[in-house]
């Protein structure tokens, strides 16, 4: 298969769940795997967001003769997802590449993918490039929604876990009462947290004024408004305030650190060595 210029010739078929309920039934995935020469497949942080996932491994793996496999690790430590025990654990010793956002996940991947042959590379993460280049100004963010200069404007980022998220507000909002001057928060809730916003209404009796973005809000827009950034482990949001040299606040509980534990079998958080999260 060649084009005319003699270059050979290819296509490319990307199954994109953007953080929410993969749209796809599990066959589509399977019959694209089957008819794919490469196949490069994501690392969900549960077995349950991963089944899509683990559809394709499973399918790579059974015509591993003419299929080259391997993952990529979008964030820190999806290497570790792959670890004996975890959901992609039996698909590790097949993968015939690692793609990593750094150098250090790259090396690392070898201790966890075991095929002699692995290629572990870092290839970094494009989205990330974007986040340098915000698409409002602060003036024109805080404007929309109505925060005057002076009020010290918090962005919660949420996560998949509504227990979690109402800790982290919780100890927000007790760390913010009391305070001279005025201030918010809102919250971005995580696009893979299902949990009605009802469930959170409550948090809003308080004396800081909580607010919640429309699901359908990107975060990324409000961002350039605000003034610090409040985060769980590893959030991306944490890497574009960086970008767009924002304050970035890690709120770090024994709830929050078993549930780190259980995803990625470290606690080490790089985005506090990294000087990223304070």
């Amino acid at each position: 298969r060649k084009n005319e210029d003699g270059s050979p010739k290819h296509s490319v078929v990307a199954f994109l769940g953007k953080g929410k309920v993969f749209p796809m039934a599990l066959g589509e995935v399977r019959k694209a795997v089957s008819d794919s020469d490469i196949v490069v497949v994501g690392m969900s942080s549960s077995a349950k967001l991963a089944e899509p996932e683990i559809a394709a491994c499973e399918e790579a793996v059974s015509q591993k003769r003419k299929i080259s496999f391997g993952f990529y690790g979008d964030t820190y430590h999806c290497h570790e997802r792959a670890r004996e025990d975890a959901w992609f654990g039996p698909y590790r010793r097949y993968a015939d590449f690692f793609l990593a956002i750094n150098q250090n996940e790259a090396d690392s991947a070898r201790n966890v993918l075991v095929k002699p042959t692995l290629i572990s590379v870092f290839t970094g993460n494009p989205t990330w490039e974007d986040y340098a280049f915000p698409k409002y100004t602060r003036a024109e963010v805080r404007a929309k929604y109505g925060v005057v200069d002076d009020e010290i404007w918090v962005l919660l980022s949420g996560i998949k876990s509504p227990v979690i998220n109402i800790v982290n507000c919780g100890i927000l909002i007790e760390a913010l009462t009391g305070l001279h001057g005025k201030s918010r928060v809102t919250v971005a809730l995580h696009p893979g947290d299902k949990t009605p916003v009802e469930i959170y209404e409550g948090l809003k009796d308080s004396s800081i004024l909580v607010e919640f973005l429309d699901r359908d809000t990107n975060a990324s827009d409000v961002l350039p408004g605000v003034d610090i950034v409040v985060t769980w482990n590893s959030s991306s949001i944490a890497v574009e305030a960086a970008h767009q040299r924002l304050p970035v606040i890690g709120l770090s509980t024994d709830l929050g650190r078993k549930r780190t534990f259980s995803e990625s079998n470290t606690e080490k958080w790089e985005q506090v060595e990294l000087g990223i999260v304070e």
